[in-house]
């Protein structure tokens, strides 16, 4: 099961936020905790629930100070910033391997949170086990809006 990875759509998302960045700063200067916020809502509507944004900002803020005092330097490039947090991103792609996801789940339309701890590949496929195909074929109908959690989000 090694060999699945997660499509972050990087051409897609940047294109996106690009767009973004340029209405947004028409006007004002926009701040990088709003960047960063606007970053996190492109990709987490790509991969919802497996990045782990806390560590990655950190990692990102610990590169960022390390690479400008490397080069004598206040301010880097935006495509070097850009391909650290591709970077980042795909370092944190590594732990969708390791059992560190739930599922949450209405039961009933009670929330509930599977006790089995999975990788996110068995989580997917527990996922779409449960949830059936198009043609209502298979699937739990007393189970909606399942979602696959990675447990590291929750814990810090």
């Amino acid at each position: 099961m090694k060999d699945k990875h997660i499509d972050f759509k990087f051409a897609k998302n940047w294109k996106a936020l690009l767009k973004w960045s340029e209405v947004a700063n028409q006007n004002i200067k926009v701040g990088w905790d709003i960047q960063c916020a606007k970053i996190q809502s492109v990709f987490e509507a790509t991969v919802p629930h497996i990045v782990d944004w806390n560590t990655l900002w950190e990692d990102f803020d610990n590169w960022y100070a390390d690479t400008c005092e490397k080069k004598k330097t206040l301010q880097l490039l935006w495509s070097e910033q850009q391909r650290q947090i591709e970077t980042l991103l795909l370092l944190q792609e590594r732990n969708t391997h390791k059992e560190m996801f739930v599922l949450v789940y209405l039961l009933n339309g009670k929330p509930r949170i599977d006790d089995n701890v999975m990788s996110y590949w068995e989580a997917l496929r527990v996922k779409q086990t449960l949830e059936g195909d198009s043609n209502g074929i298979g699937g739990n109908e007393s189970m909606d809006k399942i979602t696959i959690v990675n447990l590291n989000n929750l814990v810090k």
